[in-house]
């Protein structure tokens, strides 16, 4: 019913990086519909009582004509480690509620908490986030994501992150990484080393 949606963070009743959301809505509305987004999400979204109080997840989903909002208290996934796969056919460019291909390779996790999907030979995203390598002085962003994220965008705004095409055999190379998404954007406490990457 709905195609697409965004996910944003509530904490403590602020809405985090509206602006962004609505920026990439309207994109990927113009391009999933060809025509111009009518949600204004500032208009739209009202916290209830009951979720300002701590960290909560809206789910925005929408057609061309009706939309539908949903919050939950947010428990944040404990991701440890990742499992390399690769697919070099996946899309995920406009935040679709159909995951099919992403919970398809999810399969493939083995032991691991996650994925890190390769595509093309580069790096793309995990199945729930962006991610983000430090190199001992820099971090840096695969430039080919599945899906561009609001909390990546951001950093990339703030000059926080960089951004280049990382192919999967140079992960060897850095120090550590790190994930990111709308309900995360503080990636550096928790900061884990490649060695918790399998299928290198």
């Amino acid at each position: 019913m709905f195609p697409l949606f965004e996910t944003i963070g509530v904490q403590d009743g602020v809405i985090s990086k509206l602006d962004l959301h609505q920026k990439r809505m309207q994109l990927s509305y113009a391009q999933y519909f060809d025509a111009k987004c009518p949600f204004q999400l500032k208009k739209l979204i009202v916290v209830p009582d009951d979720f300002i109080s701590s960290t909560v997840k809206i789910r925005f989903l929408y057609s061309k004509e009706n939309f539908e909002i949903q919050f939950s208290h947010y428990q944040a996934k404990k991701i440890n480690s990742l499992q390399l796969v690769f697919n070099d056919s996946i899309d995920y460019s406009l935040k679709y509620t159909d995951r099919l291909m992403i919970d398809t390779l999810l399969r493939q996790k083995r032991d691991a908490d996650d994925i890190l999907i390769i595509k093309n030979g580069l790096i793309s995203d995990t199945s729930i986030a962006n991610i983000i390598f430090f190199d001992g002085r820099n971090w840096i962003t695969p430039a080919s994501p599945l899906l561009k994220g609001v909390c990546r965008s951001f950093l990339l705004q703030h000059n926080k992150i960089i951004e280049k095409e990382i192919h999967w055999k140079e992960i060897f190379t850095f120090e550590g990484f790190a994930m990111m998404n709308a309900l995360n954007c503080d990636f550096q406490n928790r900061i884990l080393p490649v060695s918790r990457i399998s299928g290198l």
